[in-house]
């Protein structure tokens, strides 16, 4: 039996009543002659055990009613086939068409019943990735998602990938560092992504999504993987899906108005992100602020103006012009160090 100082430290049903509504009940009625200020007249903290009592139950019912349950370090979705998915995820957060719940080794994607058409196309453009030979798959087969599973709830959709251990939300290594990244750590974040970008134009895909809420890093191995976003991307000419926000508001009036997919727009996103990482996604507060060398600043504040090829190469040339010749800077940034509650739990 839990004390009245645990059950008013819980904030989830999961944390006091079983996954199941017949037990539930047993459990809220027990709970009820242990706890109810009418029957316990001489606790002084009956009342308040007692709301929290209810107030967890019916919430219990209601998620139940949704086919989720959330207990501690934990959530739970029921499948329309009965069975339950469970996620120990280290940390969770919300995107435009649902939310994203980050685990050790994968990433799960909950989104509504209408945007079912965005699902279709990120199972359907990944599935649909070419390499020119067995070296080019080694080389970017792993930074493609690979699909766990999809899985269908009574409200929504999930969409499970694999992600290995030790690669982390770009957004969060940046909340990390407060907003602002080292540049020379922005810099080889940054080339990771142009090497992807080479990759997704010899596919002919426009990615629409490339940000940091879409990007995983390896501190330890200085590459990253491209594990969201894919809900947008189409293939060049196409016309698109959506966009997030961010991501929107830098293409150009062309690409706006056409609505078609087009290499520029994901050049264009890998400066932003640069930008992003370096404090100020606009770039309106970096000029005379920014420590980052000169040439490195130029550049993020710039505007695509090649093929990704040709992109890539001048922010080579970038990189040795502000930097000199290339050297490995360690990041020694780990799961522990951004969710230290739930890798100890």
């Amino acid at each position: 039996m839990h004390s009245a100082e645990a059950i008013l430290g819980m904030t989830m049903p999961g944390e006091l009543f079983n996954c199941n509504e017949t037990e539930m009940k047993e459990e809220y009625r027990e709970l009820s002659k242990r706890w109810h200020p009418d029957l316990n007249k001489q606790d002084p903290l009956a009342a308040a055990v007692m709301s929290r009592v209810i107030s967890l139950y019916e919430e219990g019912l209601k998620h139940l009613s949704e086919g989720k349950w959330m207990g501690q370090g934990f959530i739970q979705f029921r499948a329309i086939d009965g069975k339950w998915i469970r996620l120990k995820p280290m940390t969770s957060y919300s995107f435009e068409l649902g939310d994203v719940y980050v685990c050790k080794n994968s990433v799960a994607y909950v989104i509504g019943k209408q945007h079912e058409a965005f699902i279709d196309n990120y199972v359907q453009t990944v599935a649909g990735i070419r390499y020119h030979d067995a070296a080019m798959q080694k080389a970017f087969e792993p930074v493609v998602p690979r699909l766990k599973g999809r899985f269908e709830t009574l409200r929504q959709y999930m969409l499970i990938v694999n992600k290995p251990e030790g690669y982390l939300p770009l957004r969060d290594v940046l909340s990390y560092y407060g907003g602002v990244m080292p540049d020379r750590h922005m810099a080889w974040v940054l080339s990771t992504l142009y090497n992807i970008g080479c990759f997704l134009s010899y596919n002919g895909i426009s990615h629409n999504g490339i940000h940091p809420d879409h990007y995983y890093i390896s501190p330890s191995r200085h590459d990253g993987l491209l594990l969201g976003g894919w809900f947008y991307s189409v293939p060049y000419g196409e016309r698109m899906l959506g966009a997030p926000a961010d991501v929107f508001q830098i293409m150009s009036h062309r690409t706006k108005h056409l609505k078609q997919g087009t290499y520029e727009t994901d050049m264009d996103s890998i400066r932003l992100v640069g930008r992003m990482l370096s404090g100020d996604g606009s770039g309106h507060c970096l000029q005379g602020k920014s420590t980052m060398p000169k040439p490195v600043l130029d550049w993020l504040l710039g505007g695509a103006a090649g093929h990704p090829v040709e992109e890539y190469e001048a922010w080579d040339r970038t990189l040795l012009q502000g930097y000199g010749r290339k050297s490995f800077v360690r990041m020694d940034i780990s799961a522990s160090d951004l969710y230290p509650q739930a890798t100890t739990n």
